[in-house]
């Protein structure tokens, strides 16, 4: 027992010696005047055109034996605002519409939504109206990954608000989104 106490005092005094001399050294990057040299502040507002791909993927249940996995491209407007500084991040909404690229019928799905970011960490959610023109299902569709005002890759589970038997029960509950801002439409850079 005496040989354990020895120990921990050891690496206590290791723990307590690191941040008497380390803490000093590590908050130089969090000082202001650090920084103005180093990054300036500034907050972007875009609106682009984006392009996007959605692989869909999983089973719905027990019961669901397709193996045939969907694929949809996207076009849409997103309009973003991004603060650059120490941590940076922001917000932004848009409207798309996806399209079915290997469906038997001809599928689309309009949806707005909204996301936010936190560094790279992107959290977000849309409404989408899948729909072959003889009928549609309402999703929601929560989701996270990591993004900034220029591209997405996220993960994005379904939850089906209405017609859960839309394409024959064959979409899956969820899919792997990647979009990127091809065209910027417009451009506001402030300090």
């Amino acid at each position: 027992m005496e040989a354990f106490f020895k120990r921990a005092r050891k690496h206590t005094m290791r723990v307590v010696l690191f941040f008497t001399f380390g803490l000093p050294i590590f908050c130089v990057a969090q000082t202001d005047t650090f920084l103005q040299k180093a990054i300036s502040f500034y907050t972007e507002k875009r609106t682009d055109m984006t392009l996007g791909y959605n692989f869909y993927f999983g089973k719905r249940d027990e019961g669901d034996t397709t193996t045939r996995k969907f694929h949809f491209v996207e076009i849409g407007i997103w309009r973003t605002r991004f603060y650059f500084h120490r941590h940076w991040g922001g917000f932004g909404c848009y409207a798309m519409s996806e399209i079915g690229l290997n469906t038997k019928k001809w599928v689309i799905a309009p949806k707005i939504g909204g996301f936010m970011a936190i560094g790279p960490i992107i959290l977000g959610n849309d409404f989408s109206i899948y729909t072959d023109f003889s009928e549609g299902s309402l999703h929601w569709i929560p989701y996270f990954g990591i993004g900034t005002n220029r591209f997405k890759l996220t993960i994005n589970p379904h939850v089906v608000l209405s017609n859960k038997d839309f394409l024959e029960k064959r979409l899956p509950a969820g899919h792997v989104h990647f979009s990127y801002a091809m065209l910027n439409l417009h451009r506001k850079r402030t300090n």
